[in-house]
């Protein structure tokens, strides 16, 4: 996994690359953006247009990592309450079969057990 990783990672760096050199003179002419909202105008300076295209991916990268911020802190919250479902299942299954051990060691005694279902709910 590591090798395709790093093949990939590389052929879109060489396609960067190629993109950049075969149009350098477009992404090195300088070139201004102005904005105007009628009651706010504001022109930037002359920059290269590569650094308007870089500006513009960074911010899509901050965007999509603040956008996707709510997701993960759900999927946390999930994983928490699934691990302590699974923690519980596991000690219940624990006590059946310390129960079972202790009935299968003395068949002589015929008790009847009631079953207690709240213990196989999930703790809340």
């Amino acid at each position: 996994m590591r090798k395709i990783k790093f093949v990939s990672w590389t052929i879109l760096l060489v396609l960067v690359g190629i993109m950049f050199f075969q149009n350098q003179e477009f992404f090195l002419s300088k070139e201004s953006i102005g904005i105007d909202l009628m009651f706010l105008q504001y022109k930037t300076p002359l920059l290269p247009t590569a650094v308007h295209f870089f500006g513009v991916f960074i911010f899509g990268v901050l965007f999509s990592y603040f956008a996707s911020l709510l997701e993960r802190f759900r999927a946390k919250k999930a994983i928490k309450k699934f691990t302590a479902d699974i923690a519980h299942y596991e000690q219940t299954i624990a006590d059946l079969k310390r129960e079972l051990e202790r009935l299968s060691s003395n068949p002589s005694s015929t008790q009847v057990i009631e079953a207690d279902t709240t213990t196989l709910e999930p703790q809340q």
